[in-house]
């Protein structure tokens, strides 16, 4: 199980800048919807699927739906073939390690997923599930999604008192950021 873990964000302006520069190419080839299996050695869940859609701009989501957490990905660098993403846990932050580094490298039609935070380390080998995601048709960027997931389920615990009420309210606030993460804009 991935443990709870706060890191620096690098700042969007600065993403921009690189971006701007040329240091990180706009490389469609990434771009997409991605799942498979995560292997974590020592972890609690050693492991579990991984679901990710990554847009040509440089962002994108990932979800662990066997966590039940997920967030958002923001490229960060590029290093020849590999690709470099900060990961930010916007749900279910209590079964996820928040701020990790994605290293991402295409690979025979595959993409291998190298994830790391500290000591701790997952793998993946995913595979391409369908087209391309368009950027340009995001409705809102990814803070809004946040932002609203929390006070849903702020509500769901301060006014609901039936417990089995109280969770399906949470399910339908994981299941609408889920639906909001999956077409914002970073």
């Amino acid at each position: 199980m991935l443990f709870v873990m706060i890191s620096p964000l690098l700042p969007a302006q600065c993403v921009a800048d690189a971006r701007e520069a040329g240091a990180m190419p706009d490389d469609s080839r990434l771009a997409g919807k991605w799942s498979g299996m995560v292997d974590q050695p020592g972890g609690e869940i050693s492991s579990y699927t991984i679901v990710m859609t990554l847009e040509s701009s440089g962002g994108g989501t990932v979800d662990y739906p066997d966590l039940k957490c997920g967030g958002t990905l923001t490229r960060i660098r590029s290093e020849g073939e590999y690709f470099f993403y900060r990961e930010r846990i916007a749900y279910g932050k209590e079964a996820c390690i928040d701020g990790g580094t994605v290293r991402l490298r295409l690979q025979g039609g595959k993409l291998e997923l190298y994830w790391f935070e500290s000591a701790t380390i997952a793998r993946a080998l995913l595979n391409a599930e369908k087209q391309a995601v368009k950027s340009e048709a995001r409705p809102a960027d990814c803070i809004s999604c946040t932002a609203a997931y929390d006070q849903e389920n702020s509500a769901c615990a301060m006014n609901i008192s039936d417990l089995k009420a109280r969770a399906k309210c949470r399910d339908d606030a994981v299941n609408a950021l889920r639906k909001c993460l999956s077409g914002c804009r970073n």
